[in-house]
Parts: structure tokens; sequence; C-alpha cells
């Protein structure tokens, strides 16, 4: 009883902490605390709070070598990566991977969140960055929790930022959310 306490405690600070987040963008009052971050420390922080919440997921990282610093508010970064990660692990129900990638690319950074669960039809992809969207594919006799603000805060935290973020899907087979992320120094990169 005391697990499934705890774990509906994080479920619910989880759609408070969304919802504050999408009412100050709404109101014109998000303010992002830009700074140079390690994006590949944050991604191993990530997955090793993501793993003690789902022992039935195998949650990894793969970071490139000598990534570069992001130019990124590192508690709204984080909350994006909570939010991806949460919905991979949801939307795998009989376990599996999760990885999260980093990479340079385009004068950015990609970062990557994969999983191989139940993915998404493509007539819906252009639902899932939209207010309480729930798809209809849940598995049977699911009880995914949440109200469907996830995705659309990371939109909009990761548009603050000066990037963008898009899926790729194939229903069956899995979801790998993509978002970019400037670097810290531009000029720098090689």
């Amino acid at each position: 009883m005391l697990e499934d306490a705890a774990w509906g405690a994080d479920a619910m600070a989880d759609i408070v902490d969304n919802l504050l987040e999408l009412s100050r963008w709404q109101s014109s009052r998000l303010s992002l605390d830009q700074r140079s971050t390690d994006i590949g420390e944050l991604i191993r922080k990530v997955v090793a709070y993501s793993a003690t919440r789902s022992p039935d997921h195998r949650i990894s990282a793969d970071i490139s070598a000598g990534l570069p610093m992001v130019h990124a508010d590192r508690t709204r970064i984080e909350r994006v990566l909570d939010n991806l990660v949460d919905n991979a692990i949801k939307y795998s129900p009989d376990g599996g991977e999760v990885l999260i990638s980093a990479r340079v690319e385009n004068g950015g950074i990609l970062v990557a969140v994969r999983d191989r669960g139940i993915g998404i039809r493509e007539e819906d992809i252009g639902k899932l960055f939209e207010p309480f969207q729930r798809l209809d594919n849940r598995p049977a006799g699911s009880s995914i929790a949440g109200i469907g603000l996830g995705l659309v805060v990371c939109r909009r935290l990761v548009e603050a930022h000066g990037g963008r973020i898009w899926v790729e899907s194939q229903e069956g087979k899995g979801s790998t959310f993509f978002f970019t992320l400037p670097l810290s120094h531009p000029d720098k990169v090689e």
C-alpha cells in the first residue's frame, strides 16, 4: 500500500508540475534560467531516477563522447526528459528498453527518447502536442495515468529554448521522440 501511495503521490506531483508550467507559458510568465548545461549528465540523472521508478524496463543512455554544453534551463529540460521517459514507460506495458540518446547535429544537440512500445497511429501524431489529448491506442485493460499535458509542456519548454520537438512512430513497434537544443557556444561547433 505504501508503494501505491508513493506512486500516486509522484503521479500527482507530475500533473501539478505540468499544470504550473503550462500556466506560466499561457500567461507569458515562463522565465528560463539558461546556463551552460551538461546534457549528458542530466540524461544520466534521469536514467538513474527512472530506473528506480520502473524496474520492469531497461532504461539506458547512449551519449556521444565529448558532447558540448547546451544553453538551457536545467530544471525545465529535466522536466522534458522526465515527461518523455514517463510516456515511454507508460506506453511500453510489457517492459522493454527505453533509450535516451544525445548527439551533435546541425549546430545543436539532438536528444531522442526511444521505446519499443505500442507505437502511435499516423493519424494520431498531429494530436500529441495538443492540450488534454489522450490517444485511444492504450493497451486493453490499461489504466495509464495522466491528463494529456506532458507532451504539451514538453513542446512549450523546448520551443522556449529555441528548439523543436517531434515524434516518429510505427504502430506496434514503438516511438521515438526527438528534440533539439542550442549549444552554449555555437561558434565552437566543428
